[in-house]
């Protein structure tokens, strides 16, 4: 197994994580990608990295922001 491989299934775990607690799994998703990523990311690098469109990521990410993540 690669790390891109071990990152995936880390993002899944976080996604699924996300949904037992009542939100999207792209919550989920984007913390696990700011999770392992050593730089912080820009919502653009974000949503192109999650392939969503801009306003579906964009209250995740703003919400994990105001929770200091």
């Amino acid at each position: 197994m690669g790390v891109q491989e071990a990152k995936h299934i880390m993002m899944e775990h976080f996604a699924r994580t996300a949904r037992k607690f009542g939100l999207s799994e792209l919550y989920g998703y984007i913390y696990g990608l700011l999770f392992f990523e050593e730089e912080p990311m820009s919502l653009g690098e974000i949503v192109e990295r999650v392939d969503t469109p801009f306003p579906t990521s964009a209250a995740p990410s703003s919400s994990l922001r105001a929770l200091g993540s």
